[in-house]
């Protein structure tokens, strides 16, 4: 088969879950034998930028080398060039506009028209009633593949990696989200979405009696952060580069690794910090926030309260991690904390697992890694008490009625027993490491011969 995969992030350093989530797709797939043709953006500096930027350098020929080292010519990337004050966005505030065909450069256009003008010729030989199925990722990458000037009759697969309408209060955003998000369920003949919730809320924007059912796809676990968490047990995961090395060996780490924005909610780290504050203190926990800052205010925000709260923290914001670094981090983590009611799945929730980390987790059931994990293997909070004690837990007149609160004083219970914390994140470990790239690439494949 030969796959079509139109993503907004993929070729440079990937700022969200969804870029590494990308690459996992176009890696099972690749890995499996079939060739891949990805169409994705880059940020307009991209051709200046060096290999030790926040970037990562991974322009095309890197793609190629380090990311997909065996490849073998089954693997070709159409990039588009964007803004880059807009690249780092993933809402209306993206480059979506410019994601498209007619603007994309001459070697853009005259690459992707051949390979439709190729696989069309091809269908018009054979019986092979879909040369090429393209998948679109977002409602970004099905804007895109629809302003394609030559639109082939093919059967569209839409992945949707997030809902992203889920959550926004102002009420015209959430209209002109889901208003894109209609159209990319039009353009889709089967759709993919990563948990049960973004099922329920895609399929209020269906249109009555469309006929398409939605799949629930979770996402893999990456190959090579799989393959570090395999090896965790043992001491070949390198140290840390970045951090001081005179800091004390073992799980001193209270981590946070979102992307910095308003709809991860990152801010929340600071509170939960504050209600666990005698527990870090008498155990030797170190806050260390990890992620890219996509809204750079709310990131300062969010910077500026850790630090005046919490001086001894430690954070790698705006700094591109390896996966040895990434899970060296994990590695020294005690437990993580992810901050968002919402997330279409929360992949740093899985890496984490990976290397034996269990994760607070809010408990209403819309953070869908958490239904991979399973709910004895996470620690579930009420983000509303969080939200409380942001709003005033930080008063002395305030803080015993919310530490009465049964969510918070069942994750005082669990953090005081190190042997219980230690069963649940190797419990999240083997569920982590067991849901993998060709899994996830066998189970696409399935689903497109059942419709074939």
């Amino acid at each position: 088969m030969h796959f079509f995969v139109v993503t907004y992030e993929f070729i440079f350093c990937p700022f969200s879950g969804n870029g590494i989530l990308a690459r996992s797709l176009v890696n099972s797939l690749v890995g499996l034998g079939h060739f891949v043709s990805v169409w994705c953006t880059k940020p307009a500096s991209s051709s200046s930028t060096s290999s030790s930027s926040s970037f990562g350098g991974d322009d095309e020929d890197e793609v190629m080398m380090t990311i997909f080292p065996h490849h073998n010519g089954r693997l070709q990337i159409f990039t588009t060039t964007v803004e880059e004050s807009k690249w780092r966005c993933l809402d209306e505030n993206s480059a979506w506009e410019t994601f498209v065909y007619s603007k994309s450069d001459e070697a853009t256009q005259t690459g992707l028209r051949s390979l439709f003008e190729e696989h069309s010729q091809h269908n018009k030989m054979t019986t092979d009633s879909s040369p090429i199925i393209p998948v679109v990722i977002d409602w970004h990458g099905a804007h895109a593949y629809q302003s394609l000037p030559f639109p082939p009759h093919w059967k569209v697969i839409y992945m949707n990696f997030r809902v992203y309408a889920a959550g926004i209060q102002d009420e015209t955003r959430h209209a002109w989200l889901n208003q894109m998000e209609q159209r990319a369920l039009q353009t889709a003949d089967q759709v993919v979405v990563l948990s049960q919730h973004d099922k329920e809320l895609l399929e209020n924007l269906l249109l009555e009696g469309s006929g398409k059912e939605l799949q629930v796809f979770y996402p893999p676990l990456r190959k090579d952060i799989q393959e570090l968490g395999t090896l965790s047990s043992s001491s070949s995961t390198p140290p840390l580069p970045l951090l001081p090395t005179s800091l004390p060996v073992g799980k001193r780490f209270v981590t946070c690794v979102v992307r910095l924005s308003p709809e991860k909610e990152t801010l929340r780290f600071i509170p939960f910090l504050n209600s666990i504050r005698d527990l870090m203190e008498s155990k030797g926990w170190i806050p260390m926030l990890v992620g890219s800052p996509s809204d750079k205010p709310y990131a300062q925000m969010v910077r500026d309260q850790l630090f005046h709260d919490f001086p001894q923290a430690m954070d790698l914001v705006d700094t591109f991690l390896s996966p040895h670094e990434l899970c060296a981090i994990f590695q020294a983590t005690a437990i993580n904390f992810h901050p968002c009611s919402y997330d279409a799945y929360g992949m740093t929730i899985v890496e984490a697992a990976a290397m034996g980390v269990p994760s607070v987790i809010a408990d209403n059931g819309q953070v869908g890694a958490s239904h991979l994990i399973g709910k004895d293997a996470f620690v579930p909070m009420d983000m509303v008490v969080v939200a409380t004690i942001a709003l005033g837990g930080g008063e002395e007149e305030n803080r015993d009625d919310i530490n009465s609160h049964k969510s918070l004083q069942h994750l005082r219970t669990i953090l005081q027993d190190d042997a219980n914390l230690r069963d649940i994140g190797q419990r999240a470990r083997e569920r982590a490491l067991a849901w993998n790239e060709e899994a996830y690439g066998s189970r696409l494949v399935a689903l497109v011969s059942s419709d074939a």
